[in-house]
């Protein structure tokens, strides 16, 4: 099962994807789930559909992830194996911008793109990065506090380069347990 990196936005002591759901990360286990048609949302979930403040839910027949998903980008909890690719993607989102990256680890159903992509069923939360261009004082103790009531290694990186450098550290030390 892969060990890949993300980012993410706090939002309100939330940890929230910054693009395109509004889905709220627990500190260890988070279970993506297709929704069949005419579900309810859960309370906790939200589909962003492009516009700040207008959601839109999208529904899908399918297990989660599934590679017929017939969603916009597919269902299913998103990383990318390469660190390098994450913090360049990270300037690119307008809404929520991504103030945190990290290290996680998918496991159940687990789908491969071959742009390093990976799709998966279950994904923890195993290490977290803020990186200060993107952070306030008030922002960095909303961070620790998030972190350490999950009890998730952090970091507060100086540049991005050391964040890369961090995460790729921490998924050696973590694989060696």
């Amino acid at each position: 099962m892969p060990l890949a990196y993300r980012y993410w936005s706090l939002k309100e002591d939330k940890l929230i994807s910054p693009f395109r759901t509004k889905y709220i990360w627990t500190p260890r286990a988070n279970w993506a789930k297709c929704l069949p048609p005419y579900e309810p949302l859960p309370a906790d979930i939200t589909i962003w559909d492009g516009y700040e403040d207008d959601f839109t839910p999208v529904l899908c027949r399918n297990s989660s992830p599934n590679k017929d998903c017939k969603q916009e980008f597919g269902c299913g909890l998103y990383a990318n194996l390469d660190p390098e690719t994450v913090v360049h993607n990270m300037v690119d989102v307008a809404v929520n911008p991504p103030k945190i990256m990290g290290l996680v680890y998918g496991w159940g159903h687990v789908l491969y793109h071959g742009d390093g992509i990976v799709r998966c069923e279950i994904m923890d939360i195993w290490a977290m990065c803020a990186i200060p261009k993107y952070f306030s004082n008030s922002f960095l103790g909303d961070f620790a506090y998030w972190a350490i009531k999950g009890n998730i290694p952090f970091y507060v990186a100086t540049s991005k380069a050391e964040a890369v450098q961090w995460l790729k550290g921490m998924s050696i030390k973590l694989l060696e347990r």
